[in-house]
């Protein structure tokens, strides 16, 4: 385009060359190959990329390697802090995938979250965040440093966690730092957090965006494959889920109770069928299963229950890895390949 010979420049080719440079920046293999890939099905309409595939997966084995390199304040409260990294939301019956079409759609959304600093990852979406500050107005937060020793792609970050307004997201569902190798944030201080005033906030907010949001959630995070085997499993699950009008952690404590009550933790779990829904096979013939597989038979359970949920892996950050990672000025924290994990969003 820029290399013909009658190229002139003026500040419309310099707008528009900028746009198409941010464009092919920002775009990665796994657009390429998931436009590619839902051509013949849906003209990508729903794009789905970047797929967690957990057939693949199987039996786990850990050699205690660290992953992760934390060093934080010693101001922090120990405790169990959990690092979200990967998200999705899109089950494929095999897996967990990105519908980037649908997050595309509604990027005007996000940013707006972004410039009024309340995407949902971050404790800011709250309405009651300020209910945090100290007397002075601050939020009590630790540094925290964080090294990678794995070729990661995303940051793994905890909930407790503060961002400047401008942070970059993808979508609404990952934090991207400037690194995912090294880097830095605010961890605020967990004594002073009750979770309860967060877990509070119900549809539909008083805040215009954040309704707009949860529209959003509602139409996303509770899609399921039109496919006979979850078709069965819903039929066989709902007899034995509450009422809708009682209230949402008894809904879920049933649907824990229902998993549980038809699984036990191993991770060598064996070898799925290729023909067969993971999460149905896990429930009614396989009985095995890690974190992984009892985080996406929680998300399906939800979503039938109407309950809008995706799938979140990363790693726990726990209390015994402050006791054992104190040292005479802050924290110094290896976490190994064991603690990698896989739970539930609601």
């Amino acid at each position: 385009i820029y290399a013909c010979a009658d190229y002139s420049r003026t500040i419309d080719l310099d707008r528009k060359r900028d746009e198409i440079r941010e464009f092919y920046q920002n775009l990665t293999i796994e657009d390429i190959t998931g436009l590619l890939s839902s051509i013949s099905g849906n003209a990508g309409i729903n794009v789905v990329t970047d797929e967690v595939n957990l057939l693949n997966k199987s039996d786990l084995h850990f050699d205690g390697r660290p992953v992760l390199h934390l060093d934080i304040g010693a101001a922090v409260v120990p405790d169990d802090y959990y690092l979200r990294g990967i998200v999705r939301s899109a089950y494929t019956g095999n897996g967990w995938a990105i519908p980037t079409g649908a997050y595309r759609s509604k990027n005007r959304l996000f940013r707006r979250l972004t410039a009024e600093n309340r995407m949902p990852q971050t404790i800011f979406h709250s309405d009651h965040v300020d209910e945090l500050r100290t007397s002075d107005g601050r939020f009590p937060v630790v540094r925290c440093d964080v090294t990678a020793l794995n070729d990661e792609r995303v940051n793994f970050l905890p909930y407790q966690s503060i961002f400047d307004i401008g942070t970059k997201y993808r979508y609404d569902i990952e934090i991207e730092l400037e690194s995912t190798e090294e880097y830095s944030f605010w961890l605020m201080n967990n004594a002073r957090i009750s979770w309860e005033q967060f877990s509070a906030n119900e549809a539909p907010s008083e805040n215009a965006l954040i309704s707009e949001y949860e529209a959003f959630v509602f139409d996303q995070y509770l899609k399921l494959p039109d496919t006979k085997q979850l078709e069965q499993l819903k039929a066989q699950v709902m007899p034995d889920m509450p009422a809708d009008s009682l209230p949402l952690l008894d809904r879920l404590n049933a649907i824990r109770d229902y998993i549980w009550a038809r699984a036990e933790y191993t991770l060598q779990p064996g070898t799925q069928p290729d023909d067969r829904d993971f999460v149905e096979y896990f429930l009614n013939e396989g009985h095995l299963g890690y974190c992984a597989h009892y985080a996406s038979a929680a998300v399906l359970l939800s979503r039938m229950c109407g309950i809008p949920a995706r799938y979140c892996q990363g790693y726990v950050l726990t209390y015994g890895d402050f006791v054992r990672g104190k040292t005479e000025s802050d924290y110094s924290i290896n976490i190994p390949d064991y603690q990698a994990h896989a739970w539930a969003e609601i």
